[in-house]
């Protein structure tokens, strides 16, 4: 998973004191499964409008864009994330799928390329980078043996991840509060939140 094209929602109920104080009062526990309610539900929305930014033609990608809560050791006051290939691993495309259609195309394998872009690609040449004995990294190009060609690069295809989350940051944060509250009211109807 690439950390760097996933983004993190945390726990911050910013101006909403009344439920912060209600989350402390409440066992441990409790709390932590109402809050991950709220977040579940908001990273489930910003994954639904990530998905809308991409066009309709591209299902391999939308397939690729993910959520899931992040575990205690993660996250101690709680958290949520959404981005490529998060929670459920999504199979990459066969060339069978691709109908002779040249090139690897873009599944869950290369999703970032869509989102980061590439530099000048060839076909033919293998690229490597390693470091020295005197620790500095040297880049060094060597033919495949096959005809060198160049393959293009490609820009990125759509804002990156973090810029899709923000534009509706306000949203997110009353699906957060709305759905934290409804978790509370679970727990209270279950007798076990305090």
């Amino acid at each position: 998973m690439v950390r760097k094209a996933a983004t993190m929602v945390s726990a911050g109920l910013v101006g909403d004191a009344k439920l912060e104080r209600l989350l402390t009062r409440m066992r441990v526990t409790s709390a932590r499964r109402a809050l991950n309610l709220g977040l579940r539900k908001s990273v489930q929305q910003a994954a639904k409008d990530i998905k809308k930014a991409i066009p309709g033609k591209y299902k391999q990608i939308k397939k690729g864009i993910g959520y899931r809560n992040l575990k205690g050791s993660e996250a101690p006051g709680g958290g949520a994330m959404v981005g490529l290939n998060v929670g459920r691993a999504s199979k990459a495309t066969s060339q069978k799928e691709r109908q002779g259609r040249k090139g690897v195309g873009i599944d869950s394998a290369n999703i970032h390329w869509w989102f980061l872009g590439t530099g000048p690609r060839f076909n033919g040449v293998r690229r490597r980078t390693r470091k020295t004995a005197s620790g500095k990294t040297r880049r060094t190009t060597r033919n495949t043996g096959g005809s060198v060609r160049y393959t293009g690069k490609m820009p990125p295809q759509e804002k990156g991840i973090q810029v899709l989350v923000n534009r509706n940051k306000g949203k997110y944060a009353r699906i957060i509060r709305e759905w934290t509250d409804k978790g509370i009211n679970i727990e209270i109807g279950k007798g076990k939140a305090f």
